[in-house]
């Protein structure tokens, strides 16, 4: 991801302007990469600027915007950051079909981030990983239902990840989101399968 950013005449830097190419996507990231850019250069005043940027660009978050082909793995599992996964989703990848694998921990906000997904998947399946705390695909299934979102439900995690991975045509992207544990187990088949 391209980051440019514009320095005001209080700013640390004796540049005011700075490109960057970043590993992690999103505003987010490019929001905390700035934040870690000023908080380094106040704390530690003796580190350059080239030194912050080559860190920031070497710099890679497991499981946030994680790309794997056309599987893309992100812990995402609050409103905000399921709501900024998706504009992601969109702006990186913008012609293509979306598909859904979606588990998260029973104490998460799911009635809300459930109408995030209105009109954005073609396809979304529930899931219940046993790394995931109190995981309850089958209540989630029925929240989707109630909220007029067709979905599916299918317990065991290999399944349902093999079952998409299937039926994905060229143009399909499967986002695998709603818990790092989730992320994590998808991730280990993903290197078992060579994908």
């Amino acid at each position: 991801m391209h980051l440019s950013a514009q320095f005001t005449d209080n700013s640390p830097f004796e540049e005011k302007n700075i490109d960057l190419q970043m590993k992690m996507f999103g505003s987010v990231q490019a929001q905390n990469a700035l934040l870690c850019m000023l908080s380094v250069k106040f704390f530690f005043p003796e580190i350059s600027l080239k030194e912050i940027i080559a860190g920031i660009e070497d710099s890679f978050l497991p499981g946030r915007f994680e790309i794997h082909k056309q599987i893309v793995l992100d812990g995402a599992h609050t409103v905000k950051s399921v709501k900024n996964t998706l504009e992601t989703l969109k702006n990186i990848f913008p012609e293509k079909n979306y598909i859904l694998l979606f588990a998260c921990a029973g104490d998460k906000d799911f009635e809300d981030i459930i109408h995030l997904f209105k009109n954005t998947f073609k396809r979304i399946v529930f899931t219940d990983p046993e790394s995931v705390r109190h995981c309850d695909g089958e209540k989630n299934l029925l929240t989707a239902e109630k909220a007029g979102i067709s979905s599916e439900f299918i317990k065991n995690t290999d399944q349902a990840f093999n079952s998409i991975i299937s039926q994905m045509q060229n143009d399909d992207i499967l986002l695998v989101t709603g818990s790092f544990y989730l992320v994590s187990e998808i991730k280990t088949l993903i290197n078992k399968q060579g994908i």
